[in-house]
C-alpha cells in the first residue's frame, strides 16, 4: 500500500487493485491516501482494496494485470512466501505484464548480475540469505527472467541497500 499512495493519483479509475494479508495494513493504506489526495479524490479513482489468505492470487478471479509492484513486500516475509508469490504471479499476469519487486540486499564481497555492490537477498531470517543464483534458479523454473535496476542511479543514496527488481516472462 505504501507504493500505491503515489501511483494512484496517476492510474484510471478503477485500475488500481492493493492486496495485503493485513485488514490493518488495507485500512493503515487508505488513510494514507485520503490525506495526501483527499477522501474525494480517492472515491473517483475506486480502488479496490483486498485482504488475501496467501498468495495463490485467487481473490481477484482471474483478472490478469498488466503491472504487478511489490515495494519492500518480502524484506519482513519467509522466502517461502516469495517462493508462493513466483509460482502463482502467473495466474495474474500475462506475457506482456511486468513484475516490479523492490527487496533488500545485504553487501557480500561477490558480484551478482553484473552489478558489483549489489549482492545477496535478505529476506526476513538473517540465516536464509538467497543470493542471486538461488533466485534466479528460482525464476528460471517458474519462466521468468530478472533484470536488477541499480536504484541508486535514480534516487542516490535514499535507497542504498534497496534494488528494484523487473520480472517477465521468458
Amino acid at each position: 500500500m505504501s507504493l500505491g499512495n503515489y501511483l494512484i493519483e496517476y492510474l484510471d479509475s478503477g485500475n488500481y487493485v492493493g492486496m495485503d494479508i493485513s485488514a490493518q495494513a488495507l485500512i493503515k493504506g487508505k488513510e494514507l491516501v485520503e490525506r495526501r489526495i483527499g477522501r474525494e479524490k480517492l472515491e473517483e479513482k475506486q480502488p479496490t482494496l483486498i485482504q488475501n489468505e496467501d498468495l495463490t492470487f485467487s481473490e481477484v478471479g482471474g483478472q490478469v494485470f498488466d503491472y504487478v509492484w511489490a515495494f519492500s513486500v518480502f524484506d519482513h516475509l519467509p522466502f517461502k512466501y516469495f517462493e508462493e508469490f513466483i509460482s502463482n504471479i502467473g495466474n495474474v499476469t500475462d506475457h506482456d505484464s511486468r513484475i516490479f519487486l523492490i527487496v533488500m540486499l545485504k553487501e557480500k564481497n561477490s558480484v551478482a548480475g553484473g552489478i558489483p555492490y549489489l549482492y545477496s537477498f535478505s529476506f526476513y531470517n538473517p540465516r536464509c540469505e538467497y543470493d542471486y543464483n538461488c533466485l534466479r534458479k528460482l525464476l528460471v523454473l517458474n519462466d521468468y527472467k530478472m533484470e536488477m535496476i541499480d536504484t541508486r542511479k535514480h534516487w542516490g543514496n535514499l535507497l542504498r541497500n534497496l534494488v528494484l527488481l523487473e520480472l517477465s516472462r521468458r
